[in-house]
C-alpha cells in the first residue's frame, strides 16, 4: 500500500514539474516576443525622433544600433544614460515639440513607471512646468530611480553575419571618393571574411567619418576658390572702370582743347580784322600761334602719359583675364574629374547609382513628354558569393569587371547601364517595349554565358539572371524597379541564367 502511494505521489510531482516547465517555456517565449516588440517600437521611435535635436541624434542612432543586437544590459543602459544626460543639457529652446513620443518611449522602456511618466506628461500639458527643462528634470529623476531597467533581461547572441551584411550594404550604397576607394574595398573584403565585429565597426565608422571630413574640406576649398575668383573679378571690374574713366577724361580734355582752339581762332580772326598796321597783326598772329602751340604740346604730353597709363592698365587687365582663363580651365578639368569620380564606380568604371538616378530622371521626363516606350532591366550575377568564398575576392572583383565590360560593350548605344550595388546592375532601354528588351537581354545573357576566366588554375563560369519591366503612363520609378526586381527574383527561383518579364498590373 505504501509503495502504491509513493508511486502515485511521484507521478503527481512529475506532472507538476512538467507543467511548470511548460509554463516557464511559455513565459520565456512570451517574454522574448515582448522584447522583440519593444526593440521594434524603440527603433521606430528613434527613427521618428531623428532631426528633433542635433545633440540627441547621435545617441538615438547608437540606441538603434544597440537594439539591433538585442537588449544587451551594459551597452544599452550606457546609451540610455548618455541620452538622459544629454536631455538635461539641452537649452530650454532647443526642443519645442510635444514630448509625447519621448513619454511613450520611456513608458515602454520602464513599464513599472508608466503611470508616473503619464502624470508628468499631464502636468506638462496643464502648464505646471515653467520650461521643458523642468519637465526633463522630472523625467530624469524617474529614470534615475529605476535602477534595474534591463539588468534582468538575458543577453542574446549577436547576429554578426547580419550586421556585416548591413555594413556591406551601407558601403555599397555610399558614394566613395577616389582617395578612399582602396580602403573601402579592403573593408568590404574584411566584412565578407568575417573579421572581429568591434574592429569592423570601428573601421567602418572611421572610414565614414574620414569621408565626411574629406567632403567638408573639399567644400571649404571650393568656397575659398570661389571667394578668390570673386575678389579677382571685383579687381577686374575696378580696373575696367579705371580704363573707362581714363577714356572719358581723355575725351573731355580733347573737347576742351577743341573749344579753346575754336575760341582762339575766333579771337584771332576778330583781332585781325581790327588790326591797323602790319606789325601789330604779325605780333597778334605770332602770339596766338605760340599760345596754341604751347597748349597743343601740353595736350600731346598729357595724352601720351594717359595712353601709357591706360596701356599699362590694359596689359594688367589682359594678364588677369589670362590668369582667370587658366584657372577657369583648370577648375573645369577638376570639376570634370570630380564628376567622373562622383558618378562612376571605381571597380567596373560603369556609371554608379548616383549617375543612374540622374539618367533615370531624364529618361522619365522624355517618356512622359513623348510617350515613347521605356523599359528597365535588373541584372544579378549568379552564385557571386560562392565565387568570392571559393576563389577569393580578387576573383569576385574580376567577375564584376568582366560583367560590367560585357554589358557595356554589347548593349545598344542608346541604352544606359550602371552598377547599382554589390553584384547588381540596372539598365534603362529607351524606345523599347518589354518584348524587345527581352530579346536584347537574352543576347547579352548568352554572350556572358559563353565567357569565363581562370583563377588560380580553376575555370570560373559566369552566368547572370535578369528581370525586366516596362514603364506605363502612371508608373513611378520605384514601382517599375519593384516589378523588375520581382522578375529577377522569379528568374533566380526558376534556376538562374535566364531573363523574365514582369508586366505592369492592369486595372
Amino acid at each position: 500500500m505504501s509503495l502504491f502511494n509513493s508511486k502515485k505521489t511521484e507521478d503527481k510531482w512529475e506532472k507538476k514539474y512538467f507543467s511548470l516547465l511548460d509554463e516557464q517555456e511559455k513565459l520565456e517565449k512570451d517574454q522574448q516576443q515582448k522584447e522583440q516588440l519593444l526593440c521594434k517600437i524603440i527603433t521606430r521611435l528613434a527613427l521618428v525622433s531623428i532631426g528633433v535635436s542635433p545633440q540627441l541624434d547621435p545617441y538615438l542612432t547608437q540606441i538603434r544600433k544597440q537594439l539591433k543586437k538585442g537588449l544587451i544590459n551594459d551597452n544599452l543602459k550606457q546609451q540610455l544614460e548618455q541620452f538622459s544626460d544629454t536631455l538635461l543639457k539641452l537649452d530650454d529652446t532647443s526642443v519645442k515639440q510635444d514630448p509625447k513620443c519621448l513619454i511613450e518611449f520611456l513608458q515602454r522602456q520602464f513599464p513599472r513607471r508608466k503611470t508616473e511618466f503619464e502624470r508628468v506628461y499631464t502636468l506638462w500639458q496643464q502648464g505646471n512646468y515653467r520650461t521643458q527643462h523642468d519637465m526633463l528634470l522630472a523625467l530624469h529623476e524617474l529614470v534615475d530611480e529605476e535602477q534595474a531597467v534591463v539588468s534582468d533581461i538575458p543577453k542574446q547572441q549577436l547576429d554578426v553575419d547580419l550586421i556585416c551584411r548591413q555594413l556591406l550594404k551601407l558601403l555599397e550604397n555610399t558614394d566613395i571618393p577616389e582617395p578612399f576607394s582602396q580602403r573601402a574595398e579592403h573593408l568590404k573584403i574584411q566584412l565578407q571574411d568575417g573579421e572581429p565585429l568591434p574592429i569592423l565597426l570601428e573601421e567602418t565608422l572611421s572610414l565614414l567619418a574620414d569621408i565626411k571630413k574629406h567632403l567638408l574640406q573639399e567644400r571649404q576649398d571650393m568656397a575659398r576658390f570661389l571667394s578668390q575668383i570673386s575678389s579677382q573679378l571685383h579687381a577686374l571690374g575696378n580696373q575696367t572702370q579705371g580704363i573707362t574713366d581714363a577714356f572719358v577724361q581723355g575725351n573731355k580734355k580733347r573737347n576742351l582743347l577743341d573749344q579753346s582752339f575754336t575760341q582762339q581762332m575766333q579771337d584771332l580772326q576778330q583781332n585781325s580784322a581790327n588790326a591797323t598796321d602790319l606789325d601789330s597783326l604779325k605780333q597778334l598772329v605770332s602770339s596766338s600761334l605760340e599760345n596754341i602751340t604751347q597748349q597743343l604740346g601740353q595736350h600731346q604730353q598729357q595724352e601720351k602719359t594717359t595712353q601709357q597709363q591706360t596701356q599699362q592698365k590694359i596689359d594688367q587687365l589682359n594678364s588677369k583675364i589670362k590668369q582667370l582663363e587658366d584657372e577657369s580651365s583648370m577648375l573645369e578639368t577638376q570639376l570634370q574629374q570630380a564628376r567622373h569620380l562622383a558618378f562612376n564606380d571605381p571597380l567596373t568604371q560603369l556609371p554608379n547609382r548616383l549617375a543612374y538616378d540622374e539618367r533615370l530622371e531624364a529618361e522619365l521626363a522624355r517618356f512622359r513628354r513623348n510617350g515613347t516606350p521605356l523599359s528597365m532591366a535588373i541584372w544579378d550575377i549568379d552564385f557571386f558569393k560562392k565565387i568570392n568564398d571559393s576563389f577569393g575576392h580578387k576573383a569576385g572583383d574580376k567577375t564584376l569587371q568582366i560583367i560590367g565590360r560585357l554589358l557595356q560593350q554589347h548593349c545598344r548605344e542608346m541604352d544606359f547601364i550602371a552598377r547599382f550595388g554589390g553584384e547588381e546592375f540596372v539598365m534603362l532601354l529607351p524606345d523599347t517595349h518589354s518584348d524587345a528588351a527581352l530579346i536584347i537581354a537574352e543576347k547579352l545573357r548568352k554572350t556572358i554565358e559563353k565567357t569565363g576566366f581562370n583563377s588560380g588554375g580553376h575555370k570560373i563560369r559566369i552566368t547572370v539572371s535578369c528581370g525586366i519591366s516596362q514603364f506605363s503612363p502612371d508608373d513611378t520609378a520605384e514601382a517599375v524597379f519593384k516589378r523588375a526586381d520581382a522578375a529577377l527574383y522569379k528568374a533566380k527561383n526558376n534556376g538562374r541564367n535566364q531573363c523574365v518579364i514582369e508586366p505592369a498590373q492592369t486595372t
